[in-house]
């Protein structure tokens, strides 16, 4: 009796251990379960002592199990990886749950849009281990251990970007009988824990080179995609003439075929009707010197630009171009009425529109609300300002006064002593007194002046 007893004690002991490892990978525990079940007495000992450690300490098998099914996550993305750049379908849907038909299908199609795509890397990082509360529907893999990382994907293009770019994804990993496998990347959507979305995740990609330009679309983009490049082309000569040549001069241009798609590719919602074009990049940080740019792209919104004229066109690519040229001393310091009417500056330097002709739209604003107090803030940026215009037009009127007044040459020296690395914390005062010989105030009070005589009011 007492040694049944003490058989059945270690019995229920190995069970224990065993739902332990099956809480974390499913699967992966059911040997133990399986081998400590329906045997006599005696077979149990030698597995109770090879246990025995993580009997005594339970966080130590977990921990064990983790680091084993994270060796395997990292094998997978490695294999995924190389078969992106190999160009090899068959490795890249080894990587993907068959039995998750829909997504299986969807990820074919990811892979064979990205076909064209002038990769010069591709690459995964596993993030921490899946947060409390990062459980996708049981009903969707059953028993099946889950893992829900934060994987970060990254690329560069060949010949153009200088540092990876980095999309945020939310993956889910399944453990089947074959081992880990890929099942979903939009588990936690619900949560507002999606996946970043590219180009290739909307439709297959073209690609056209530019002699410094790299655009990519889609088909129906057409013709479209040789036409941004060749404009491109002419208008980064215009730009480096203004900042100097200490760029790269060369840009990616991304041409989505919705607007809806635009606002997933900058992670921006919100209306964009207003906007013809965007300029984004990711800045890396070692805490040494400026950051590095990574990702320059000029993206397109198809409706507003399909309607731009030639001179259209030539202005809103310059505008995104200087932002691309002066993005490293684009920091939180610079104001945007400064980075955004430094842009148009540029882009309207060449244009031969009277400045009656470029505020128009300011010229509304005056008669309706009356003269400004003060330049633009940030905030008024906002895509849904329905004054965006003239908030635009007044800032091109404050670089444009300084320019006046100062030199080309001083409106460029004052963006880069704004947005140095070692910029003062009172940036924008101290750039102005600097470069300008002028207080915020004093400032304020010319450009408020320039434009009561832009717009022919004689009161503000």
């Amino acid at each position: 009796m007492s040694r049944t007893a003490t058989a059945s004690g270690r019995m229920r002991l190995v069970a224990a251990v065993g739902t332990i490892a099956l809480a974390i990978t499913g699967a992966d525990a059911s040997w133990l379960l399986t081998r400590s079940s329906g045997r006599p007495a005696g077979v149990a000992g030698p597995l109770i002592h090879r246990n025995i450690g993580a009997l005594a300490d339970p966080a130590r098998i977990v921990q064990q199990v983790a680091d084993s099914r994270d060796v395997a996550v990292r094998d997978l993305l490695a294999r995924r990886a190389s078969a992106v750049l190999r160009h090899d379908e068959t490795a890249f849907l080894a990587t993907v749950d068959p039995t998750q038909v829909a997504f299986a299908a969807r990820q074919r199609q990811r892979f064979q849009n990205m076909a064209q795509v002038p990769f010069a890397s591709f690459s995964y990082q596993l993030g921490p281990a899946a947060i409390a509360g990062r459980r996708p529907h049981p009903a969707r893999y059953g028993s099946a251990g889950t893992f829900i990382p934060d994987v970060t994907e990254s690329y560069q293009l060949a010949g153009f970007d200088r540092q990876p770019v980095s999309l945020h994804q939310v993956l889910t990993f399944v453990h089947r009988q074959s081992g880990w496998l890929l099942a979903a990347d939009d588990d936690l959507a619900f949560l507002h824990q999606g996946s970043d979305r590219d180009l290739w995740d909307f439709g297959p990609v073209l690609v056209y080179r530019g002699r410094h330009t790299l655009v990519l679309g889609h088909p129906q983009a057409g013709a479209l995609l040789r036409q941004a490049a060749e404009e491109a082309d002419r208008d980064i000569p215009d730009v480096s003439a203004v900042w100097g040549a200490n760029w790269a001069q060369q840009v990616v241009v991304f041409l989505p075929a919705t607007q809806a798609e635009l606002g997933a590719l900058i992670h921006d919602p919100g209306d964009l009707s207003q906007i013809a074009a965007v300029q984004s990049t990711e800045l890396h940080s070692n805490g040494l010197g400026p950051p590095q740019q990574a990702g320059d792209r000029i993206a397109l919104n198809p409706g507003p630009f399909a309607h731009l004229s030639s001179l259209g066109r030539r202005i809103v690519f310059t505008h995104e171009i200087t932002h691309v040229a002066a993005r490293t001393f684009t920091t939180d310091a610079v104001p945007l009425w400064l980075v955004e009417g430094f842009a148009d500056y540029v882009g309207f330097l060449h244009s031969g529109l009277s400045v009656q002709v470029i505020v128009q739209e300011l010229i509304t604003h005056v008669r309706d609300q009356g003269l400004p107090s003060t330049l633009p803030t940030n905030g008024e940026f906002l895509g849904t300002n329905p004054s965006l215009a003239a908030v635009y037009e007044q800032s091109w009127l404050a670089c444009r006064l300084i320019v006046g007044e100062r030199g080309q040459a001083a409106l460029v020296r004052l963006y880069r002593t704004i947005g140095a690395p070692d910029a003062p914390s009172q940036a924008v005062a101290a750039g102005l007194l600097q470069v300008l010989h002028q207080t915020p105030v004093a400032f304020t009070a010319a450009w408020r002046a320039a434009l009561r005589a832009a717009v022919g009011r004689g009161a503000g």
